[in-house]
């Protein structure tokens, strides 16, 4: 009977085929399924980091609308099937309709709290949860707790990609900075050269962590399930292997409370990152101003005022 179950799961249900598609679409490991979606959702729908106040230079930039709980939800599931592509099998879209996301903002507590307080794309993101809507017997392994980790993961992954679209943004605004003071004959700053050292440094790192995160973790973890589900004989070994794949994942990803100083200050960094791309933003925006109204010297001082600020602030 145990066998018999098993194989059900694995052969009439295609387990593996059904993690495999939660894996691609909701945990990034196909990156340019899900970025799209993120990097939308976040720059519509996010509130944007609170720059300092010698960076407050834009403060006269358009506020987002603010949604109830019930309005975000229902936009964010819209955007997911809107800009998400659709699998190609039938059974695996449906699998993935199942899948939607809920906003949590009540129940925030501890560190999540404190998060939310902060403000920002990662407040945003813990503000949100991944719910699974999935017919008997598949509910057995996605659970709420299962659900929890998941959603955690999804977290993460999507601030990392978040970031690594803002410091590609920061190298265009470098570029733009560039080609405007070639055509105006400014002279080399070196400071231009400093926060472009540093541009190249963040995405660095952001490269570097989304490989850790995608290929060291989630690729070698989810190998290491498959083959335990090839095996597998009855429901509870399939169970206790899924169990194992989400620890796994979870404690290489600093997602246990003994890493929660790890997870931190790995969040710092890539608000870093969040935050130069912004205050690039805000001089380039200053400078375009400038330029329209008084000349090209004027573009150059008030560019210049928004990159002098970006490196101490970063």
């Amino acid at each position: 009977v145990n066998f018999s179950v098993a194989r059900r799961f694995l052969c009439d249900l295609r387990l593996v085929q059904r993690l495999g598609v939660f894996c691609r679409y909701l945990l990034m490991q196909e990156s340019r399924l899900l970025e799209p979606f993120v990097v939308e959702a976040l720059g519509r729908f996010a509130p944007p980091l609170r720059l300092p106040p010698p960076l407050a230079i834009g403060a006269g930039r358009q506020r987002r609308p603010r949604l109830r709980p019930e309005q975000l939800q229902l936009a964010l599931n819209v955007l997911f099937q809107v800009v998400v592509p659709r699998p190609a099998d039938p059974k695996d879209d449906v699998f993935l309709s199942h899948v939607h996301f809920a906003v949590c903002a009540d129940g925030l507590q501890g560190e999540e709290a404190a998060a939310a307080a902060r403000g920002g794309p990662w407040a945003f993101l813990e503000s949100l949860c991944l719910a699974a809507a999935v017919p008997f017997p598949l509910n057995l392994l996605f659970t709420e707790r299962a659900m929890l980790h998941y959603t955690r993961w999804f977290r993460l992954l999507a601030l990392v990609h978040f970031a690594l679209h803002a410091a590609k943004q920061a190298w265009l605004l470098l570029s733009k900075h560039e080609r405007r003071s070639r055509y105006y004959l400014f002279p080399d700053s070196s400071s231009t050269a400093s926060i472009a050292a540093l541009r190249h440094h963040m995405h660095c790192f952001v490269n570097t962590l989304q490989r850790y995160l995608l290929v060291d973790v989630l690729a070698a973890e989810f190998s290491k399930l498959v083959d335990c589900l090839s095996s597998a004989r009855s429901l509870e070994a399939i169970v206790e292997a899924h169990d194992r794949f989400l620890e796994a994942c979870a404690l290489k990803a600093f997602q246990n409370p003994r890493s929660q100083a790890v997870l931190d200050t790995v969040v710092s960094m890539l608000e870093q990152v969040l935050l130069l791309a912004r205050t690039l933003e805000e001089g380039t925006s200053l400078g375009a101003r400038d330029e329209e109204g008084e000349g090209g010297e004027q573009a150059q001082d008030g560019f210049e005022r928004g990159r002098r600020t970006a490196a101490p602030a970063t």
